[in-house]
């Protein structure tokens, strides 16, 4: 096991650090100058990227992004009954700075043992990730050598390993109508009877394969007013490209029916692709590796499909496997996040049980 307090101090001291997406200049300070202190030699990049080169031709990467969603202010870290969780109103961070602190300190320990394993190592630590993964759309692709790369970054618990991520679409749509005071009516259009046609046909939710969400709407300017406008943005996922698309026509098709049902303005709806979905085939040699390490842990490796995507989408569009295992985070994104102590401690012996197998052979 690994020195668990020493362990806990870096994960306490990088969760402190407020790393809210856009602000993450000061983590990536951290991260960099832990990176020199160890002299291992790291490139920061303009946009607060941390891009760590192999010398082994054919290496494997480890990934962790650097930014948390809010609230991330003046972040208080307890333990308390093994458990670590955020003592005031705001995100604990462990998604994704337990993965990170478990790279740093393995990261420091090979090179204490002055292990040669670090030459078939690449890390990538990426900004943006919570937002349209921008940190890993903006790597330098050319730079890099790894065919695979390994994180933790599913929310989900240890033993999880992703074989597949989907296609995820942003929503924005805009309904426009005839606003008119609300005495009289007749003079209007209303667009409320418009979106709540949209809204029921549409069918929000999980099911035949895909998940839509509608999470913003916007409409309306007086409560003497008909409505004459309203705007919303959502989402849809799927795992089978060409039947998500599918679900993008028959809304775009709905839109455009509902429009002249009721004598609308507009009812615009577009759709635009932030992630491609992934699947790995499952019978691969490290994904074996993975498995074997998971079970040296007293877990049983789980092959599963995750609706959320990563920059795992980006690593997999950009021609990497990526292999993205459960960090064992519960509540992620809420006040109410925490990790267990154990749980961290297992995260770091699955990394450091995987990267000692790389070092025992010959990487293909």
């Amino acid at each position: 096991m690994p020195n668990t307090d020493s362990l806990i101090n870096l994960f306490f001291d990088l969760v402190k650090i407020s790393s809210q997406t856009g602000k993450e200049e000061k983590l990536s300070r951290f991260c960099f100058d832990f990176l020199n202190q160890q002299k291992i030699k790291a490139q920061k990049y303009y946009n607060n990227n941390i891009f760590v080169p192999a010398k082994a031709w054919n290496p494997i990467m480890l990934n962790a992004h650097l930014d948390t969603v809010g609230p991330a202010e003046n972040i208080e870290p307890a333990e308390k009954n093994g458990r670590l969780f955020s003592k005031g109103k705001s995100i604990l961070g462990a998604d994704n700075k337990a993965t990170l602190a478990v790279i740093l300190w393995l990261l420091k320990n090979l090179k204490q043992q002055k292990s040669k394993v670090l030459d078939k190592l690449e890390i990538t630590f990426t900004v943006a990730e919570e937002s349209d993964n921008i940190g890993a759309k903006e790597l330098n692709y050319k730079k890099i050598k790894s065919r695979f790369v390994i994180l933790a970054d599913s929310i989900m618990p240890l033993g999880a390993i992703v074989k597949a991520a989907p296609y995820y679409y942003r929503i924005e749509g805009k309904i426009c109508g005839k606003p008119a005071h609300a005495c009289r009516p007749q003079k209007g259009i209303n667009v409320l009877p418009a979106f709540a046609q949209f809204i029921q046909k549409a069918d929000p939710g999980r099911n035949k394969g895909r998940t839509l969400n509608i999470g913003l709407i916007e409409g309306g300017s007086a409560v003497n007013t008909v409505p004459g406008f309203l705007s919303f943005k959502g989402e849809l996922r799927g795992f089978n490209e060409k039947f998500v698309k599918k679900e993008v026509s028959k809304l775009k098709n709905l839109a455009e029916n509902l429009k002249q049902v009721f004598g609308l303005k507009k009812f615009e709806i577009n759709f635009i692709l932030e992630n491609k979905g992934y699947k790995i085939k499952e019978q691969n040699e490290i994904v074996e590796d993975i498995k074997k390490c998971i079970k040296l842990n007293q877990i049983e490796p789980q092959i599963v499909k995750n609706w959320a995507c990563s920059d795992a989408n980006i690593f997999a569009q950009k021609g990497l496997t990526p292999i993205n295992i459960g960090d064992g985070v519960f509540n992620a994104h809420t006040q109410d996040e925490y990790i267990e102590v154990k749980d961290l401690e297992k995260l770091y012996e699955i990394f450091k049980s995987f990267v000692l197998k790389i070092d025992q052979k010959k990487m293909t």
